[in-house]
């Protein structure tokens, strides 16, 4: 029985690791890592968003998830962030400066959209780089 149950909980772990369409991963360090998908993206996409994350943040312990995809030619990276501090609207404006930091130091003349989320890649909040800085709330 016990054997059984084992192997029921192996394949519920296969299936849900599968069906979690986060991309391919790049591990850069201990506590950060970056999840790519998408035309348009490459692993060397992902390693420069990791390596500016890692060395900009590298006495930070807490670990870190994002996920970079391309839509319309701008680069999208969603973020894993606790809940309650995207409840926190004093740290907004920390939050947009990202994206244009992301524009100039990561990917030099390209547009960036920062979405906070869930610890499941689920939009929360949107800020934009580039030409609009109010940030777009999806959920509280």
């Amino acid at each position: 029985m016990k054997k059984n149950l084992l192997l029921f909980l192996l394949a519920c772990t296969v299936l849900f690791t599968a069906c979690s369409d986060y991309g391919k991963k790049v591990k850069i360090n201990e506590y950060t890592e970056v999840y790519y998908k998408g035309e348009g993206v490459t692993e060397t996409d992902a390693k420069k968003l990791g390596d500016y994350i890692a060395n900009t943040y590298k006495d930070s312990k807490n670990n870190k998830s994002f996920q970079l995809v391309k839509d319309s030619g701008q680069y999208v990276i969603r973020m894993v962030i606790d809940p309650e501090k995207v409840k926190d609207n004093s740290l907004d404006v920390s939050f947009m400066a990202l994206p244009f930091l992301f524009e100039s130091q990561v990917f030099s003349g390209n547009k960036v959209k920062l979405i906070l989320t869930d610890n499941l890649f689920k939009d929360v909040k949107t800020f934009r780089g580039t030409g609009e800085s109010k940030p777009d709330t999806l959920t509280k």
